[in-house]
Parts: C-alpha cells; structure tokens; sequence
C-alpha cells in the first residue's frame, strides 16, 4: 500500500478531520460564510460613508465584492487611489439631494469652485463613473428598486441623462442684443436662471396665485378635468370658482388655462418688458401671421396644481417655446421626438398605457433601465425656459404654481424650409397638427409681399402653388361658415375650396373634407365650400406669379396682426446684475432630505427637498406583471363576482351616476340610421314614459329636418 492510500485512510476527505476536536466549526460555502462576517461586523450606513474617510472606503469594498460584478472590481482600485477627492465629491453630492437632482439643478457648477480647478463636466464625468453606482445601490433615499439594482444596475449609461443648457450672460457683456436671445430662443433646450427677475426687471408678484386669485376671482378660465386617464373633459368656470373646486374637489388633478390678456395688468407687465426678440408680436415671428392659438400665437396662463401636462414635438413645426415660472419650482422631462415612439412601445408594453393619449410621466430609472437619452431640469421662479420642438415634454408641479407660455418661429429662408418638411412628414396620432403652415403663408405674402426676401418669396411661392387643389366641383361653392383648417381624412390643409358631407358632419363631427377625398368618398350629400372668393384667390395668385408688388388684400386676410410691443432689441445690464445672477445659488447646500408623499403638507419652500410629486404606476411592475392578464381571467372565472367582466353592480353604480341627457342617446341613434320605433322600444319600461318619450321623437326628428334644411 502507498503512503497516499495509507493518508487517505488515516484522513478521510469530509467535512470533519479525524484529528480534529467535535467542537471545532464548519467550513461554510463561501458566500455564506461572507454573510455571517457581515452579521458580525455589518457594513457603515450611507449617511455614515459619506460623513467618514474610512468607513467610505470600508463601504466601497465591501460592496463591490458583494453586489458588483467581478469584471468591475478593478474599480476599487482606482476609488482607493482618489479616495480624498470621490468621499468629498459623495459628500457634497449627497447633501444636496443626489445624482439626479445635482443635474436637473446644475449642482455641479455651484460645487466646481470647491475643487480647484476642476471643471462642472468633469466632476460630473467622475461621480457617474465612479459613485453612480453607489448611490443607486446604497443610499436609503434615491437608490433604484431591487430589481434594477441586480438585474440592471451595473450596464445602466448615466450620460444618458442630460442638462437644459444653462443659459448665463458673459462677465464682460453689458447688453443682450437680438442676436443673443434668437440664438438662446432657436439653438438647444436652454434655462436662463433668474433673467425674469434679474435682467427683464419683470415683477414676478403679480403673477403669483394668491395675488391674481384677490383680483381676478371673476376672470373666466377653462379647466381640464382628469378623473381616470382616459376620460378627460373641459369646464369653463372663473378662477374663483376653480380655487373652490380645487378645495372641494376629492382629485386635485385638475389644470387651468386661461387667455393671459383677459388679465389686463399681467398681459400689460409682460408685454412691456419683453425684448422684441421674445415678444409674441415679434415681427419676425411668423406666428402672428395665424388665428389665435393659445399657448401658441398667443400667451397662455397655465395653472398647475399636483399636476403635469405634455407638450411639443412635431406639431409645432420647428418653432421654440418660451416659459416663464412665477411660482413654485417645477421640474421639466424631455426626450427626442424621434425617440417618442420607441417609448411609447416600452410603456404600453410594460404598464398598457398609451402615453400619446393617456397620462404618465417619465423618471430617471425607467429611462435608463430602457437605454432612452433623456433631459431634465428645474425651473424656479424667475426663470425662463427656451423649449425648441424638436423635443416632446413632460412639465410638472407639486404645488399650485402659474406657467405663462408661447411659441416663436423663425421668419428666416431656411427655418420655413425645414418647417415644411416637418409639417408634411408628421401627420399622425401621435402628431395631430395643429398649424396649417400654407395657409398662414397665404396670410404672410398678403401682408408683406414686396417687403420680404426673394429667396423667402421663391419658397412660399412654391408652397401655395402645391397645395392649391383644381379639381372642377360639380356643384356651386358657399362661403365657408366656419374656419376649417384640416382635411378629416388624409391631414392635408385646407388652403381654399373643400367639402362637407351632411351624414357624417351631423354622425360624426366631420367638418372638412379635401377636394381629393371628395372624389373617393360615397355619401350623396356633399355640399363645397370656399376659404376667399373666386375673384379674390386668383387674383392673390396672380400678385405671386407676377413680380413682387407690394399690396394688400383685405378679402383675403383672416387673421388680426396685433400691434408690435415690446421694450426694444437690446437689454441692457450691469455688471452687478451679471454678479448677482453668477452668484444667485443654483441648489441649496445640506439641506434635509425628505420623501413626501402627502403634497398638501409640502411647505412652500418643496424645492428644497426631494419629492415624489405624482404618484404613478412603480416601476416594480414592470418585472412582476407577467402573466397578469391570464391571472385576472382565472380569478374572474373562479369568482364571478370579481372579474371585469362580471361586476354586475358596479357596472349599474356607474350607469346611474352618468348624468346625460336621454334625448341625446335617442338622436344619436335616429343619426345611425336605426328604426325610431326599435331604437325607443328598448327603453320603454313603464306605460307612464310613453308621452315623454313621443316628445323626445317629435323633437329629434325636428332637429335632424333643421340640420338639413340649414345646407
């Protein structure tokens, strides 16, 4: 016998060694021997690795050898060998509300100056190359759900969350000049920190919620009411009467739009301290050249109250919003608008929502985790935000705050070029239009034909000239009784003669039709319309296709050209105004974190602390509802008083609680062509309801023979 085989019997391989005392412990796995060391000596908090040296790097390595993938261990590393720089870079972070608040903030140009040299770039390269992680996976207040974090945390990019541009006058400037506030109007997705207050002069009091409520409680305003996602309606009340329902009202979720010149001082104060360059009435704006629009030819007051609304995209061609906040801070989501159906694929995949008609607003994780590059900002009162529609956005407030916005369009050869292309690429759902680009052409060359360049003329002449229809019409053309803007069925703009069908104008809504899905459509009762007089539109054709004459059409104009106001092309400013704006605090250093989830009991200051504003579907459900649908049929089977298919007496509640008008329901059907007799007899239940229900048939028929008779 060898001496291996004589070991191997004196020492059998198992768990205890014949040699061995019984009292002796067991040789655990690995990783649960790792376990018990941490029960033993458990690892520093967050809070405590950020307010120590050594225990940040006890977290560092601790963490990285539990939770990280070993290919990134080599991290530790280069933590260890900058660790003085990483733990105050952490520190002064963590202190101001984390990663996202740091870049929604621009918290890293505030905290450059405490690392010498070091640029607000590179200090942000660094913490998302390096502390990103730890914070998402550690810290009690802004890490990702679990999930994410072992499932996702380690591939997330975050450069792909971006910056609004901060928008900052030189140290050496002593004017803004036209040129400036085009380029921060047309360039990128920018914030002017402060330039309401400090360099417009504009008095934000006036404007804030509390001051207009005392006095214009009797001011008419619309509200939009979203008591389930995909119910939306409108209600026009005063502003008194929304504060009351905003009191009363069990959903606060509610969002008023107003006409900011039925506020007469507002519209006054704004107007008058506008550079030219920004005014709604800006002649080089080509929007004033259109009907009113609000929010987009023409200011709008938005009051937003635990609420959020979603704007921009193609529908706007390429024109720039402009925002001004008085109130409270808000927080601004952008993404690309080419990115916008990729999206809304993800979310109706993940949540069954359909975000280009349904609610739902975005947030940092869900973004990563499904690699979208994204913008987010804040914008505190007195800031102005430049918004170029090249994006879609998702603009949100906490508290009752007051937003004032327009848009601007460039007059420029090469902006109406590219705003054509976009306007005849981005007919959809998702991208309803909502300018007819030729028609305020046809406004544009009536009024300024001979003033304008001959490149700019070459290319609106172009534009009429496409879009006008010749197709010989049948029958005689009326005078159009309402502005029609739109064909109901292919997009196309209506620039002068369309039609109208009776049957579906009265079932469904239909107000236009083009002249080229005239002559496909099957209903008999067609009658045509026509924007100008015959007369009048070829003679605006001939004054284009002849060489430019100044003149003016006055059958032709449709639209009111408000007179110019604004304060001049340049703002002056002081270097004292350029110091307080550099030295105005961009986020507020070692404030108290807290997570809120009551927005009433938010104090007024909320933009000090991180808040969960609205709640929305968490983002755990994306990795736990597979397989929901096939549950819930099971569950409806199994108990059919359960299932959506089955909830007979909720069903019945929300019948009785719908309060409409029958008759409306009757003449809704006599529209579909249903038999008056069948389509009542339904309904009928008692004797006693037969006369009521014969006047409501004498009625409907009256109304139908009205709407013919009226064509």
């Amino acid at each position: 016998m060898s001496e291996i085989q004589e070991s191997l019997l004196t020492n059998p391989p198992s768990t205890f060694s014949a040699n061995e005392d019984s009292s002796s412990p067991l040789r655990l796995p690995q990783k649960r021997q790792r376990e018990v060391e941490l029960q033993e000596n458990p690892l520093p908090t967050f809070e405590e690795a950020y307010s120590n040296n050594r225990m940040f790097i006890k977290l560092v390595k601790e963490y990285f050898k539990q939770k990280i993938d070993p290919s990134l261990h080599f991290k530790i590393k280069e933590i260890v060998n900058q660790k003085e720089y990483l733990f105050q870079l952490l520190k002064e972070t963590s202190t101001r509300g984390g990663w996202r608040r740091m870049n929604a903030c621009h918290g890293w140009h505030q905290i450059a100056s405490l690392f010498g040299n070091l640029s607000p770039e590179q200090l942000r390269k660094d913490y998302d190359e390096h502390l990103f992680i730890i914070e998402k996976g550690l810290s009690p207040l802004t890490k990702y759900d679990n999930s994410t974090i072992e499932n996702y945390l380690e591939e997330l990019n975050p450069e792909l969350m971006q910056q609004a541009v901060l928008i900052r006058p030189s140290k050496f400037d002593t004017s803004l000049t036209a040129k400036q506030w085009n380029s921060y109007v047309f360039s990128s997705f920018g914030l002017a920190r402060g330039y309401s207050t400090y360099i417009l002069n504009i008095d934000i009091s006036v404007f804030k919620i509390d001051r207009i409520t005392n006095v214009y409680s009797n001011n008419p305003i619309t509200i939009k009411i979203e008591n389930d996602p995909k119910e939306t309606w409108y209600k026009d009340i005063t502003l008194g009467g929304f504060l009351d329902e905003l009191l009363t009202s069990n959903n606060p979720k509610i969002v008023a739009e107003a006409d900011l010149k039925e506020f007469s001082a507002l519209y006054e104060e704004l107007s008058k301290k506008l550079p030219n360059a920004l005014h709604w009435n800006s002649k080089n704006n080509l929007l004033r050249y259109y009907p009113k629009l609000l929010g987009i030819t023409s200011p709008m007051l938005l009051i937003l109250n635990n609420n959020f609304i979603f704007t921009g995209g193609p529908s706007y061609l390429n024109s720039s919003g402009v925002y001004l906040n008085f109130d409270t801070t808000i927080e601004w989501w952008a993404i690309d608008s080419k990115q916008f159906p990729v999206l809304q694929q993800k979310v109706l995949r993940d949540f069954s929502i359909d975000i280009s008609k349904e609610k739902w607003l975005p947030n940092d994780q869900y973004l990563l985790v499904q690699n979208i590059p994204f913008w987010h900002t804040t914008q505190r009162p007195g800031d102005i935000i430049f918004a170029p529609n090249d994006k879609v956005y998702w603009i949100t407030s906490v508290l009752k705050t007051t937003l004032i916005y327009w848009n601007l369009l460039s007059d420029s050869p090469l902006s109406l070029e590219d705003a054509w292309t976009i306007h005849k690429s981005n007919f959809s759902k998702e991208y309803p239009k909502k300018i007819n680009l030729p028609r305020l052409v046809v406004e544009y060359l009536n009024r300024e034909l001979g003033k304008i360049s001959q490149s700019t003329f070459e290319f609106c002449k172009e534009m009429i000239n496409e879009c006008t229809e010749s197709q010989e019409l049948p029958n005689k053309t009326r005078p159009e009784d309402s502005d029609c803007l739109f064909c109901a069925f292919c997009g196309k703009d209506i620039i002068w003669k369309y039609s109208r069908c009776i049957k579906c104008h009265m079932n469904r809504g239909i107000d236009a039709i083009c002249l080229s899905c005239t002559t496909g459509h099957k209903c008999l009762e067609i009658v045509f319309f026509e924007k100008y007089p015959e007369e009048e539109w070829k003679a605006f054709l001939a004054r284009i296709n002849a060489p430019q004459v100044e003149s003016f059409q006055e059958k032709i104009c449709r639209t009111e050209i408000n007179e110019f106001c604004g304060c001049g092309e340049n703002i002056a400013i002081s270097p004292s105004t350029v110091e307080a704006i550099y030295n105005a605090p961009l986020i507020n250093a070692h404030i108290q974190i807290e997570a809120v989830d009551d927005p009433e009991e938010v104090e007024q200051n909320c933009e000090d602390k991180v808040v969960a504003p609205i709640k929305m579907p968490d983002i755990n459900d994306l990795y736990k509802n597979k397989g929901k649908k096939q549950r819930d049929i099971r569950k409806a089977m199994e108990n059919p008083l359960s299932g959506p298919r089955f909830t007979y007496q909720l069903e019945e509640k929300e019948y009785q609680s719908k309060a409409k008008d029958d008759g409306n329901d009757i003449l809704k059907n006599l529209m579909k062509g249903r038999n008056n007799e069948s389509a009542l007899s339904s309904l009928v239940k008692k004797p006693s309801s037969i006369s009521g229900l014969s006047r409501l048939i004498s009625k409907a028929k009256t109304d139908k023979q009205n709407v013919y008779d009226k064509y």
